[in-house]
């Protein structure tokens, strides 16, 4: 059984999103059974972010690890061989469907793909103007109609130096 996303609560937080490369997929460890993996033995952000980011994983993804201290934070843009971490800038980092840091193959344009940009700059420029402090004001960017997408299961606001996990389903 793997995870999604999670809490490990006093060492970090990480939360899977889909993105889609040109790049075969591999047969490898799955990510949910890595992050699962992540989640029962890594010992703090730095630890975490390391193991997500090195070896061959099944199929590409996106991944927002956030730690306890100030600046820990990072997107994991993965290929099932290769990876690059994107690192906050002004403060904040925000991930939504698309590759930012890694140069990838085309592929045809997914829904995914085709409203990844526009709803990340909705994201970033609410989270640049609002400077988001608490869980409802992190689910008032979340579910802007331009940032949110119809296919949405649920928002999730993790805290991983607490524990605290909050979800809204739409």
């Amino acid at each position: 059984m793997g995870v999604f996303s999670g809490v490990a609560e006093g060492r970090f937080a990480i939360t899977l999103n889909a993105v889609v490369s040109g790049e075969t997929p591999q047969l490898a460890t799955s990510i949910t059974l890595l992050l699962r993996e992540v989640f029962d033995t890594a010992k703090d952000y730095d630890e975490a972010v390391t193991r997500l980011s090195e070896g061959t994983i099944a199929s590409d993804c996106l991944l927002l690890v956030s730690g306890t201290r100030e600046g820990e934070m990072c997107v994991i843009e993965r290929t099932s061989r290769r990876s690059a971490i994107r690192h906050p800038a002004n403060g904040l980092i925000v991930v939504t469907n698309d590759y930012r840091a890694m140069e990838v193959e085309t592929v045809e344009r997914s829904e995914l793909q085709a409203t990844a940009c526009a709803r990340f700059d909705r994201a970033r420029a609410q989270a640049l103007r609002h400077r988001p402090a608490t869980p409802e004001a992190c689910f008032g960017i979340l579910t802007d109609p331009k940032v949110k997408m119809l296919i949405t299961v649920q928002h999730m606001v993790m805290r991983a130096a607490t524990g605290e996990l909050h979800i809204r389903l739409p």
